[in-house]
């Protein structure tokens, strides 16, 4: 039994592809690091999941570099009206939203838009058990 979903880790997530969908820009990946509740404080269990990163309304996608599918994310941000969020909290907040994210090779991708979505598309196994509190961005 899987339990409640409470964030996804975009470091060291691998991005299976990013294209533009309905004047969306999606941004898919083939594996990013989500923690489920374990029913106890503090203590998640994280699976490696397959996921969608929605970025709707988009005004302009930005890619520095020749991007090299595959590519592992080392630092990303998430902005709504110039605010730090973190992906449980981006679903249904609208406002200037601005995805941000560093590839491990030094590429940049960027996007802006009106909206973002966040959907896990499949729930993989677990690959830790996390003891300790998930902090916000600051």
């Amino acid at each position: 039994m899987v339990n409640q979903f409470c964030c996804a880790e975009l470091h060291d997530a691998k991005i299976g592809s990013i294209h533009i969908e309905n004047s969306a820009v999606v941004v898919s990946f083939s594996h990013i690091a989500c923690f489920f509740e374990k029913g106890h404080d503090e203590l998640f269990d994280v699976r490696t999941c397959e996921a969608r990163l929605s970025i709707t309304g988009a005004s302009g996608l930005r890619l520095e570099s020749v991007f090299p599918l595959g590519t592992y994310v080392s630092d990303g941000e998430l902005l709504v009206d110039g605010v730090a969020v973190e992906i449980p909290e981006i679903d249904g907040r609208r406002g200037r939203c601005h995805v941000g994210l560093e590839l491990s090779d030094g590429t940049r991708f960027g996007s802006d838009g009106t909206n973002l979505h966040f959907e896990i598309t499949q729930i993989g196994r677990v690959i830790e058990e996390w003891h300790g509190p998930i902090h916000s961005p600051s």
